[in-house]
This record gives structure tokens, sequence and C-alpha cells, in this order.
């Protein structure tokens, strides 16, 4: 099993001695982490911690080049825009994003959407908004090409078939 501890460790040491990950540090640490070869105890450990802390932009920049580092096929798609839908779904209101990236869609930019947002309340469902608001849902790299061409916006669930190797 690969070692999370050292990227606990500096989330988690305490007031005034713990700090957010660089984006050098979340890119090793979700690589491990999507390498499927880390105690589902210390992904939880790590995953805690940076949702207490509340996760920054180095370390959701060092997530995402993980992931594209991971995903064969899907560094070819054009995206203007990569946009993460994680968040905690009880606590989050209307799906309003879902109306932004349609906007930045209308200026010509292309938006990947990509999550899961399984656990969210049925009137909030971000999921349930997408076929009325015109996105489409995309589960390989060809079919967002094509979505983002006629569209500018797709959504990607992480929980698809396609997908399911990176050990989500």
């Amino acid at each position: 099993m690969t070692n999370l501890a050292p990227y606990v460790r500096i989330l988690g040491r305490g007031p005034g001695r713990s700090r957010s990950l660089t984006q050098e540090e979340a890119f090793e640490a979700f690589s491990l982490v999507l390498s499927g070869d880390c105690a589902p105890e210390s992904v939880g450990a790590l995953l805690m911690l940076m949702r207490f802390r509340g996760e920054n932009s180095a370390e959701i920049a060092g997530c995402v080049q993980a992931l594209r580092a991971r995903v064969s096929g899907w560094e070819t798609v054009p995206v203007s825009l990569d946009w993460p839908t994680y968040a905690a779904g009880r606590t989050r209101g209307l799906p309003y994003f879902l109306l932004a990236a349609k906007l930045v869609a209308q200026t010509g930019e292309t938006v990947l959407l990509h999550g899961w947002n399984s656990h969210q309340n049925p009137l909030a469902s971000a999921r349930e908004q997408l076929a009325p608001l015109g996105i489409k849902t995309v589960t390989t790299p060809q079919q967002a090409i094509g979505a983002l061409s006629t569209g500018g916006v797709a959504y990607a669930p992480l929980k698809s078939s396609r997908l399911k190797p990176l050990g989500f």
C-alpha cells in the first residue's frame, strides 16, 4: 500500500503548523490516490482534511493535473474551462453554476463540467437540470468533442463506466 501520511501530516499538523498542499504536492498525492494503491482510510483522511481546511487553487490545480495525466483521450478535448462540480449537495442551493457555464459558452468558450453530484437534494440536483438546459451528458472524449462543438458546454459524470478505471 502506498503511504499518504506525508500529505496528511502537512494538512493536519494542528493550529499554526498545518498548511495547504502546494500544487506539486497535490499532484503527487492525487497521483498516488489514482494509482489505486492507497488504503481507503488514508484517502479519506486526505480528502477530509482538505475539505475541512477548504481546498485552494493550488490543490485543485494539482488534482486536475493528476487526473489529466491518468485519463487517456480526454487531453485531446478542446476545453477553455475545466469546471469541477463535486461540492457537498445538501448544503448547496439551486445549481445556478449551470447557468453560469451556459453564459460562458455563449461567449464562444468551451466548458467541460465534471463531477458526480449524487447526494444533492432532488430540487437542487445538477444532473436533473442538465437536459432542460440543453447541456449534454458525455462519457467519452469523442462525445465531449461533439457536444462542445455544438453547444459549447457538456457534463462528464465521473461515475461513468468509461471513467471507472480511475478508482472512483
